[in-house]
């Protein structure tokens, strides 16, 4: 009993600070500002968004030239904000959750917009508001978490004898990153296009339109990136792809239907339909054809001793008594 308790006390101090906010950052330095750069990048790309709904609608071809510089200055604005989330940590030794970080973040944001409308003399508040809480949000939930975004590239599993394994081939892995991509490049420019609408249409207003157009090719972009992160096992993900680019025809016909009759971009519709074909059809190939990491099975059965003339069983009393013979 004396030697177990103190390991299971040690054991149950690392459980309960497994989850604790920075701890990330003690054994991987400089993840707050990688965090943060990735945060800010998300938070221009929502205040792009934000600022397009509250429009009403926009030009869709600007609004695309524009956003990677909205998300290249939240991203810088997102370092800045990190460095001096882990200056506070550092000098407080204050572990902030996520809801203190987003709840104090989103109080200094409304009071900052509040001063700078009161200072301008601006009735537009809500603009103001938008520009300082849009690329915060993101922010203040990344620093301090355990997102790493460095995982974007690196990440990916498979389902091996029942459970998740990783590859252990760079080139599969590399393999799988063209598809990421795509889905969530084709996700961002698929929510700039919503939001952006058109002259004759707004967003939220055409059930029809938001269904055909909108809704069908997010299930198909937000299922397909799943499955380069998580995929499941080798017999399943091929017929799986297949029903799921089934389902994406469908979807690319009912796009390009409307496209044919309201847009004259129908070609350009055809084009992005065959590279995520191509994008597939590569991940594909990466996935079935990387080897695995070793999973190993399970078993309740101790290893058998390889030391020859050694009892397999002896009592705790008998080796702490021949302990403190040896070191008497």
């Amino acid at each position: 009993m004396i030697s177990i308790l103190p390991t299971n006390a040690i054991w149950s101090k690392q459980m309960k600070t497994t989850n604790r906010p920075f701890q990330l950052e003690e054994t991987i330095p400089g993840t707050f500002l990688l965090q943060g750069f990735a945060g800010g990048a998300l938070g221009g790309f929502t205040y792009v968004v934000a600022s397009v709904l509250w429009v009403g609608h926009a030009n869709f071809n600007k609004v695309v030239f524009l956003t990677p510089f909205f998300m290249l200055a939240g991203a810088i604005l997102g370092v800045f904000k990190a460095a001096i989330m882990w200056g506070f940590y550092r000098l407080t030794g204050i572990r902030m959750g996520a809801l203190a970080r987003v709840a104090i973040s989103s109080t200094s944001a409304f009071a900052l917009a509040a001063f700078i409308n009161y200072q301008f003399e601006s009735r537009d508040f809500a603009n103001w508001l938008i520009i300082t809480l849009a690329p915060t949000v993101p922010t203040a939930l990344f620093v301090g978490s355990h997102v790493k975004p460095w995982e974007l590239f690196t990440f990916g599993s498979i389902v091996v004898d029942g459970e998740r394994v990783g590859s252990k081939s760079v080139l599969a892995t590399l393999g799988t990153l063209p598809l990421r991509f795509l889905n969530l490049i084709g996700l961002a420019v698929l929510i700039l296009r919503y939001s952006c609408g058109t002259p004759n249409w707004e967003p939220f207003a055409s059930p029809e339109i938001n269904r055909e157009i909108f809704a069908y090719p997010l299930i198909y972009i937000a299922v397909s990136a799943y499955l380069t992160f998580r995929s499941p096992r080798k017999v399943i993900l091929p017929a799986l792809g297949l029903l799921l680019n089934l389902y994406g025809f469908l979807a690319f016909i009912c796009f390009f239907s409307y496209t044919r009759t309201h847009w004259t971009n129908g070609w350009m519709v055809s084009n992005i339909f065959v590279t995520f074909f191509i994008a597939w059809a590569v991940f594909l190939v990466a996935r079935l054809a990387a080897p695995t990491n070793e999973v190993k099975p399970l078993t309740i059965l101790p290893a058998a001793s390889t030391r020859p003339n050694v009892e397999e069983h002896q009592c705790l009393g008998t080796r702490f008594l021949e302990w403190q013979k040896r070191v008497a």
